[in-house]
């Protein structure tokens, strides 16, 4: 329900025939962008906790994009546990979508 809503706000920019591969589409969406200071999952999981307890209603199933510019990347043995974290943010009640992610 809530992606045939999305879909149904969305209009086809770019139909050219000369990309048949994909269509452009244009959104009017509400996101919010999730600024991670940490890579621990756990840690996450208990400040989303807390800050739903205190406004459940916060998120309200917006989509979310995952900053992860905050985080020391280029740290000797940095690894992120993706799949973790976005098990947390659909734990938390979170819209989550992705595709195959690479961290600089």
């Amino acid at each position: 329900m809530y992606l045939s809503h999305l879909i149904g706000t969305m209009a086809i920019v770019s139909e050219d025939p000369h990309f048949p591969c994909y269509e452009i589409k244009s959104a009017d969406l509400s996101m919010v962008a999730l600024l991670l200071k940490t890579a621990d999952p756990e840690a996450v999981s208990q400040a989303l906790a807390d800050q739903l307890a205190e406004s459940p209603d916060f998120f309200d199933q917006d989509p979310v994009i995952i900053d992860v510019s905050g985080l020391n990347t280029s740290e000797t043995g940095f690894s992120m546990d993706f799949p973790a974290l976005i098990s947390v943010l659909k734990k938390h009640a979170l819209a989550v979508s992705y595709t195959h992610l690479t961290l600089p």
